[in-house]
């Protein structure tokens, strides 16, 4: 069902967490379930946290993505957490990339999260994190970087 944007949590909307650039997959995108808006109220509130850690605004650069998008998608595993509600890609305003990752390094232990991952692709950084959602345990709490052409 096609939805209307709303306020999810104090600092995020329904469409920010479901935007994306790639306008041939804009519309399928929002076309969310009852269940599939109730995860990413849960990730909404997840990503509060870390604006709250972080003691910034954060942008978020995507969040939800339908299985096309997330095909369609450079970069991006099949195995990922954004078609979950999982996941969200971001930065923190006044901060680099690398500043809030090392922020967030030290909170790791305490927040239940599926992987964090500084990425930079064509030297632009940002941050994965998901939530530890359906990640076998073994897999919870994976911190690493990445850097690809």
């Amino acid at each position: 069902m096609q939805r209307q944007d709303e306020q999810l949590t104090p600092n995020f909307t329904l469409f920010e967490l479901t935007k994306t650039n790639n306008k041939d997959w804009k519309e399928k995108n929002r076309d969310l379930s009852d269940e599939q808006v109730g995860k990413i109220k849960t990730l909404a509130g997840f990503m509060e946290l870390i604006r709250a850690l972080l003691n910034a605004p954060v942008n978020v650069h995507s969040g939800y993505r339908c299985p096309g998008l997330n095909g369609a998608t450079i970069g991006s595993s099949q195995t990922s957490q954004h078609p979950l509600c999982e996941a969200c890609d971001f930065d923190a305003e006044g901060q680099t990339p690398e500043q809030s990752f090392d922020i967030l390094s030290k909170y790791v232990p305490f927040l239940k999260i599926g992987q964090m991952i500084l990425e930079t692709r064509l030297g632009v950084p940002w941050i994965h994190i998901s939530m530890a959602g359906n990640r076998p345990i073994e897999k919870q709490g994976q911190v690493f970087k990445i850097r690809t052409l």
